[in-house]
């Protein structure tokens, strides 16, 4: 039997996700399969006293299931950071691009868990070190941006002690592979096969036309520094965790230690997928008349 983990955003507003949540422990309870629940899947179902805290859930867990959309996958890729769990995605909201499973499929797609018909993919992370300290890992991005305010801020980019650009810009963002089809693909930034071990930049409305991604092998350690006139900006990992910089600040970006194990099924693709979700290759979708 296998023992299952249950995460999922418990401010949710989908009505899908209660009901959801509960057939996934009704599923547990009737083929005999453990369901453990994270601290924010027992604070939405009403059940603080069956919560685990973060590190005995990672430790006692064969499969994390993240039940939402791609930011509750980026929360389950944190509580899972470092342990080797696979992360499972029902998708529960409008996108969904790194879920794996509809909730229609959802327990069909259970039972091939149990049986094994999956394989997993291995993502790559990113960190970053501020002021000696490290960050929580990113699965997507690591973005530099000006804050609250509508003023350019000055981005100087190093490759270890070389210096690349500089950029004038509203922000720069530093994306893995599974990132490049998120806030980077928005800035023009390329899509990478997700097998791909590489560092993306892009620039966010940068002042010049020089300014174009680039994409660097992942063995790169990016230095950052940022200078800010008026005194702010920001940096945020995967759009969750935000700290304020001062008027100057450096840092390093460098792949992860750790991996992201998601859970995926062999008819499965990663080109499918774009086909479907970001439409890619097809004819511009036009409301009817």
């Amino acid at each position: 039997m296998l023992t299952f983990g249950l995460n999922l955003n418990p401010k949710s507003k989908r009505p899908e996700t209660g009901p959801t949540a509960r057939q996934i422990i009704g599923w547990g309870q009737r083929t005999g399969h453990a369901i453990k629940l994270s601290q924010s899947a027992a604070e939405l179902l009403g059940q603080p006293e069956n919560a685990l805290p973060d590190n005995e859930l990672r430790e006692s867990i064969d499969i994390l299931v993240s039940l939402g959309g791609d930011g509750t996958i980026l929360t389950s890729a944190r509580l899972v950071a470092g342990s080797g769990v696979p992360i499972f995605g029902v998708n529960v909201g409008t996108l969904g691009f790194l879920t794996e499973s509809s909730l229609a499929e959802m327990e069909a797609n259970l039972e091939r868990i149990v049986a094994g018909d999956y394989h997993i993919d291995e993502c790559m992370t990113l960190e970053t070190v501020l002021d000696g300290v490290e960050t929580p890992p990113a699965l997507n991005e690591v973005v530099i941006d000006r804050g609250a305010t509508s003023r350019i801020i000055t981005i100087d980019l190093f490759s270890g002690d070389r210096p690349i650009a500089n950029y004038r810009a509203d922000g720069l963002i530093v994306a893995t592979p599974t990132g490049s089809t998120a806030y980077s693909l928005s800035v023009g930034g390329p899509i990478l096969a997700p097998e791909m071990r590489a560092l993306v930049v892009s620039p966010i409305s940068a002042f010049g036309f020089f300014s174009r991604p680039f994409v660097f092998s992942d063995e790169t350690e990016l230095v950052v520094r940022v200078y800010s006139s008026h005194g702010c900006s920001a940096l945020t990992i995967d759009g969750q965790f935000t700290i304020e910089l001062p008027e100057s600040a450096e840092f390093v970006v460098r792949k992860g230690k750790n991996s992201v194990r998601l859970l995926r099924f062999k008819n499965s693709s990663f080109y499918k997928v774009i086909r479907q979700k970001l439409h890619w290759g097809r004819a511009p979708m036009v409301a009817p008349e």
